[in-house]
């Protein structure tokens, strides 16, 4: 969302392997809503309501979530680290960031 690509920053994609006991998962994002998600504007950066319900759980002492992903069609996992029995990480990449823009291009 920055208006100008930043050129020296580095990142770096990591493919980890976890094991959860405890996940709340919500399949889909109208199952939110009965939360107080306003559907209409979860792709936005108003975080206080998902950001409650990651704090419930965490005191229901789940490990981790499933979410719809506000940015793309898929789900995240979003994770407690220090509450998963197993977190390794198995590779690491640097991201290319003009390879990646040219395959994302609208």
């Amino acid at each position: 969302m920055e208006p100008v690509w930043p050129s020296r920053i580095e990142h770096e994609l990591h493919l980890i392997e976890v094991e959860t006991e405890r996940t709340l998962r919500f399949a889909e994002l109208q199952s939110l809503a009965p939360l107080g998600v306003a559907i209409e504007r979860y792709h936005t950066f108003e975080y206080q309501t998902t950001q409650a319900i990651a704090a419930a759980a965490y005191f229901l002492e789940f490990d981790s979530l499933i979410v719809p992903s506000a940015r793309f069609p898929c789900a995240n996992l979003v994770i407690f680290a220090e509450r998963v029995t197993r977190l390794v990480l198995r590779n690491s990449q640097p991201v290319d960031w003009d390879s990646w823009r040219q395959q994302h291009a609208r």
